[in-house]
């Protein structure tokens, strides 16, 4: 069985996945009854404990307390009898063997797994962005990434960092070859994770598209007219979630 994300281009249709920070145990339940997706965050604290969430620091800084989710390992037992599918989201790299190792114990082929990548941080960023403490742990060395990707063949999306729609237009030529000589080949979507509000051009998209590299990004804040006709995408609504089974 091929992993949905590997099926995109060969349907050419997209793939959504239900995206939430909060993993309580109604929210679980919510997702495991969909029986779709579920991404889940998976930091590290000071302990060597894996926890769901951001790092802590940026809690501290955006002075809000940590959400009351469940034990990371409860969810991924719930998540490995249930068949649903799992995306990833790696925010700190000791937390690297891990992530491995679970993905290999459900299978690749129910697997995305997401990092943010130090080869495509783009600096120095511009005055609107606000460098946050967390990003020092969120922010992951690109080859041990590839080398848990190469390890497991699982597909792999990265997100960029230091972007703007103005920055785009401005220097679109330069991040576009850069993001595409990182990623051709080894990465199957790139998030541009632009500022709220902010959609990437078209053409960026279709670029990336032709060098066989898909943008992920939120469906809840991108227009049906704004989007490519093949992409990965995050919503907080479980119902615009595909059904993996449809990738089959």
């Amino acid at each position: 069985m091929k992993n949905p994300v590997e099926k995109i281009f060969e349907l050419n249709k997209p793939f959504v996945y239900f995206h939430t920070h909060v993993i309580d145990q109604p929210v679980l339940d919510w997702a495991l009854a969909a029986g779709k997706s579920l991404e889940v965050d998976m930091s590290m604290d000071k302990n060597g404990q894996i926890f769901i969430g951001h790092p802590l620091s940026f809690y501290e800084f955006k002075k809000l307390p940590p959400p009351a989710n469940l034990p990371f390992d409860q969810v991924i037992r719930q998540i490995k009898d249930s068949g649903l599918y799992l995306v990833l989201d790696c925010k700190d790299a000791r937390a690297l063997p891990r992530a491995q190792a679970i993905i290999q114990d459900l299978g690749s082929e129910r697997c995305l797994m997401h990092a943010w990548a130090d080869a495509l941080l783009f600096k120095p960023y511009p005055k609107e962005i606000e460098i946050e403490p967390h990003w020092k742990f969120e922010d992951l060395p690109l080859a041990e990434i590839l080398k848990t990707k190469a390890a497991i063949g699982v597909p792999l999306v990265i997100s960029t960092r230091g972007l703007t729609l103005a920055r785009l237009e401005d220097e679109g030529d330069a991040i576009l070859d850069k993001i595409i000589k990182t990623a051709s080949g080894k990465i199957d979507a790139v998030s541009l994770h632009l500022p709220a509000g902010e959609v990437a051009p078209m053409s960026v998209m279709q670029k990336l598209l032709d060098n066989g590299i898909m943008t992920l990004f939120n469906l809840d804040q991108v227009p049906a007219s704004a989007r490519p006709s093949v992409f990965i995408g995050s919503t907080d609504f479980i119902e615009q979630a595909s059904d993996p089974k449809d990738f089959r």
